[in-house]
């Protein structure tokens, strides 16, 4: 482990603001497909941020949800945060 993921991984804040995420994300689609949805997002939003913010934060969304079964709710919500 790299120095970098070590200190990451012992900040007390940032571990409790992954499990609050993850606890809150559980809640849209469900426990069993937590850590998936968990994956994808973070991996849409990296791709976001490796091109420069050329790929839509929702079109990342609306591409995931048909795997995921996301709520329309929370697409509205993320759209919105576009």
């Amino acid at each position: 482990m790299t120095i970098y993921a070590q200190q990451v991984s012992d900040d007390n804040l940032l571990t409790f603001a992954n499990q609050m995420f993850k606890s809150e994300l559980a809640k849209i689609v469900g426990e069993e497909k937590v850590d998936q949805a968990y994956a994808l997002l973070f991996g849409g939003l990296m791709m976001r941020l490796l091109d420069g913010n050329q790929t839509e934060i929702a079109s990342i969304v609306v591409g995931y949800s048909h795997s995921l079964l996301i709520s329309s709710a929370y697409l509205n919500a993320i759209a919105a945060l576009n």
